[in-house]
């Protein structure tokens, strides 16, 4: 480990604690090495290429969002993707990718690093199956596995060893992820999610039975609590951190929460995004600013919420 070598995240909220371990270290005050981050949520939206301004205009039409919403692609400052790009393909140092795949976003950050990085090399620390200690958010100790680098500490980075699990992925992995990729963007689908360990494509109603699934006929419920809930669920396929916003025609009509001014109850177009979960998605830290609540009328749904039909391109 040296200051020449760089460390990727694949999202911001994981860079500081990183940085710190790095510098406790090598015991350091200078930088110890970059750590860049990956900003681009490939989990959704087209890939094929995928352009910032393509995928922004995407992300707008299908689902409406706001450009404060932090999972959006016009979000990206102009340029930080070309920057962050030219620092990993002409870096001389150690390139090492910290991730865990059971996050769609990790795990398309990581294809498409394989993609772009061919036969350069780098290293890789998966923590999809590495099981950690740290203090609960009670104080107690804890056991288990991570999803995010940002829920350890600097200090619970080192204590743990994970600056030493850093190892090169075989060529036959290598030209696996190459591979997916490739199949991933020729799909160019909506979703993509976990399954099984490997990454899927899903078309854009996909969430649409599971999100219905989380609220009884003729009740008003929370936005933050049917998203909330569905997030939770396994057919979520690890979506928790992107656009969970959609409903489908039977989802009925929107209406602000009590005492949140005056109604605007409207029946939905058919594919057409709800104002009322648009600033309920994920991540968690977010389902807090939910200000609506939603009714969902219809027929009783057919079949398991969730359930993975075949492939259509969206």
């Amino acid at each position: 480990m040296s200051s020449s070598d760089l460390h990727v995240v694949f999202d911001s909220a994981s860079a500081p604690p990183l940085r710190q371990a790095l510098r406790q270290a090598l015991r350091q005050a200078d930088e110890p090495g970059r750590v860049l981050v990956f900003r681009d949520n490939l989990s959704f939206g087209p890939i094929k290429p995928p352009d910032r301004t393509r995928r922004a205009a995407w992300v707008e039409r299908k689902f409406g969002l706001p450009l404060s919403f932090p999972e959006h692609p016009a979000a990206i400052p102009a340029g930080a993707m070309e920057r962050f790009w030219k620092s990993a393909l002409t870096g001389s140092g150690r390139r090492v990718v910290w991730l865990s795949r059971r996050r769609p976003s990790q795990y398309a950050g990581l294809l498409e690093w394989a993609w772009r990085l061919g036969d350069r090399p780098y290293e890789i620390v998966d923590f999809t199956r590495i099981e950690v200690g740290r203090r609960g958010w009670d104080g107690r100790p804890w056991h288990g596995t991570i999803e995010h680098l940002f829920q350890l500490s600097a200090g619970e980075i080192l204590q743990n060893g994970l600056i030493e699990q850093a190892a090169a992925p075989s060529a036959a992995m290598r030209s696996r992820w190459i591979e997916t990729w490739r199949r991933l963007r020729q799909e160019n689908a909506a979703f993509r999610l976990v399954r099984s360990e490997r990454l899927v494509s899903a078309p854009i109603d996909h969430f649409d039975r599971l999100l219905l699934a989380q609220a009884r006929r003729q009740y008003w419920y929370k936005a933050a609590r049917v998203i909330g809930i569905a997030m939770d669920k396994p057919a979520a396929g690890g979506m928790c951190d992107t656009v969970l916003t959609r409903l489908p025609a039977q989802a009925g009509r929107v209406r602000p929460a009590r005492g949140g001014g005056r109604s605007l109850a409207h029946p939905l177009q058919r594919g057409a995004p709800a104002a009322a979960v648009r600033h309920a998605a994920c991540p968690r830290h977010m389902l807090r600013q939910a200000q609506h609540e939603v009714c969902v009328w219809g027929e009783q749904l057919a079949g398991p919420p969730g359930s993975l039909r075949p492939f259509t391109s969206s």
